[in-house]
């Protein structure tokens, strides 16, 4: 097989291959992977990092803030896992986002149970009469 102008892989007629040094192998569930998790924590860092500066130093904007940063946490380490199980077992690419996707929907609505609350409460601020 050859691969952007290099062989990569030799097979014979009896079904045998041996892989060369610049073979292709793995890359698929690697970058997924990867993808996952980088997607998703730098894109509830990147809003849990500005919600508080526009926010104008509300301390429950702030609390929301953190709440999302952290789920976000949560949500890339559960597509890190994912990945690891995926390539220790030697499963299927598919099976990725088979199993993140429900994980990180859970994650999504605990992420918005949670940044209501925070955003509900007054954070000790005594009730006006």
């Amino acid at each position: 097989m050859i691969w952007h102008g290099r062989v990569v892989e030799v097979r014979d007629s009896g079904g045998r291959r041996q892989q060369t040094s610049g073979g292709p192998v793995g890359w698929p569930a690697d970058r997924l992977g990867g993808a996952l998790a980088c997607t998703s924590i730098g894109l509830t860092a990147l809003l849990g990092g500005v919600w508080p500066l526009l926010a104008g130093g509300d301390r429950r904007h702030a609390r929301a803030a953190a709440v999302v940063r952290w789920h976000g946490v949560g949500i890339g380490a559960a597509a890190l896992l994912t990945l690891w199980w995926q390539a220790g077992g030697d499963r299927p690419v598919w099976v990725i986002p088979a199993v993140w996707g429900p994980i990180a929907l859970a994650l999504l609505a605990s992420t918005a149970a949670f940044t209501t609350a925070a955003l509900r409460d007054p954070g000790g601020v005594p009730a006006r009469r």
